[in-house]
């Protein structure tokens, strides 16, 4: 069997996170698998394509420079890793026999300004009617897609992603911090990952007289509304270490006393998780993703300041709590491999080609 898995995003955000463990992980079945994706390396596995951004149009266009690249490929089956991605495979006209990873439906619930929805609606579309299966990264996001789209939930599988354990084990043991350090890592602009609430929550712990330091790492301009809310609030115990490279990632999610996520809405998501793998106890939202995939294995709350800092102080205060937490955080996220997902994503394409 040859598979093409197509892509519009680099290597560094998560859908090309997804796609290069899943091409690797595929790559070592018995199969002919190609991935095409924006950034290198090349090799026998990964091709990468030239490609222009235009900064704020580049999701729009993206779709343009991956169909230049693919309208002369041929294989027996094409797996998008997203809709955008679908876009150019349906454009090129290579893909009679397709599947499409859409991840989740955030749009529906976050939708940002109306072009684009409305562009990502489109995409959306053109996948439920061409493609063979539409992948989630969970249960709660099939439901949720089914429920948005009207798909024919015959036509959704849910696949949760993997979580490469090993990369999240510290090369160099993590420095010890005299105070409590919190840590969040992940998107800071998208009201959905409900960042500012962290800041609430720390006015409310430095009120109280506790003892910590709050650092959210992600890229943040110099000029944000997050930066202009610390100010407000006269916070004194957080900052923003800024982008967090893949090679320092182990050490910033196990350095740290506790990792707090307090998203509204996931896929799947990986940072969590990774802090598990870390070692590292994690306070996150009651939200029914992790519920589904997290359970116990976290000490899950409302989204909401005053129970997030509550559970600060619980960990805080219970050594027994943090450790217990890490026990089994550590535990729990080693059945996300990405070799599961290589097995369960072949079975699909199996499936698609009867």
């Amino acid at each position: 069997m040859k598979v093409n898995i197509v892509s519009t995003f680099t290597r560094n955000c998560g859908i090309g996170q997804y796609t290069e463990h899943l091409g690797k992980q595929l790559s070592k079945q018995e199969l002919d698998v190609q991935v095409y994706r924006k950034d290198g390396p090349d090799d026998d596995v990964f091709n990468s394509y030239p490609y222009r951004s235009f900064r704020s149009w580049q999701h729009r266009v993206a779709p343009f420079f991956l169909r230049q690249a693919i309208r002369k490929q041929e294989a027996d089956l094409w797996h998008a890793d997203y809709v955008s991605s679908f876009d150019a495979l349906a454009c090129a006209r290579v893909g009679k026999q397709s599947i499409v990873t859409v991840h989740d439906a955030i749009p529906f619930h976050y939708p940002g300004n109306a072009i684009d929805f409305r562009f990502y609606k489109n995409q959306l579309k053109k996948a439920i009617k061409q493609a063979k299966f539409l992948v989630t990264v969970s249960e709660t996001a099939r439901l949720d897609l089914i429920k948005q789209a009207g798909v024919d939930p015959s036509k959704v599988v849910s696949i949760p992603n993997g979580i490469n354990v090993s990369a999240f084990q510290p090369k160099t043991k993590p420095e010890e911090y005299k105070v409590f350090t919190i840590r969040y890592l992940g998107g800071l602009g998208a009201p959905h990952k409900n960042v500012a609430m962290l800041l609430y929550m720390a006015q409310m712990l430095e009120q109280d007289g506790i003892d910590f330091k709050l650092e959210l790492g992600g890229y943040l301009p110099e000029r944000h509304a997050l930066r202009d809310l610390v100010a407000e609030l006269e916070l004194k115990n957080v900052a923003f270490p800024g982008f967090i490279p893949d090679e320092e990632k182990a050490n910033f999610l196990a350095g740290a006393d506790l990792f707090v996520f307090p998203s509204l809405m996931e896929g799947f998501g990986f940072p969590p998780m990774e802090a598990m793998a870390a070692g590292t106890a994690v306070l996150a939202s009651n939200i029914p993703v992790f519920e589904e995939l997290i359970g116990d294995a976290a000490l899950l709350v409302d989204p909401k300041a005053e129970w997030f800092a509550r559970g600060v102080k619980d960990i805080m205060k219970s050594k027994t709590l943090a450790e217990d937490l890490s026990m089994m955080g550590q535990e729990h996220v080693r059945q996300y491999t990405w070799d599961r997902v290589a097995q369960q994503t072949l079975a699909l394409y199996q499936r698609a080609l009867n």
